[in-house]
């Protein structure tokens, strides 16, 4: 039996913009809900990005901060 909630338009576009592209807000809520989440879902999804440099350059950066102040 499939129920209806009532939301506000905010919340539904903070659920839209979290939701994947071939998933419902149904799958997003049992997704975001699930008690047995795959702890390993998320490794590699900067593998196609600049992301990795740009915290490597930031780590750095934040270390040569952190020396100055010693």
């Amino acid at each position: 039996m499939e129920g209806k909630i009532r939301i506000s338009d905010e919340t539904d576009e903070r659920l839209e913009a979290r939701k994947g592209d071939d998933e419902s807000v149904t799958d997003l809520l049992e997704r975001l809900t699930d008690d047995e989440r795959d702890i390993y879902a998320g490794f590699g999804v900067w593998s196609d990005s600049d992301a990795t440099e740009a915290m490597r350059k930031a780590h750095e950066h934040i270390n040569e901060d952190a020396e100055t102040y010693r």
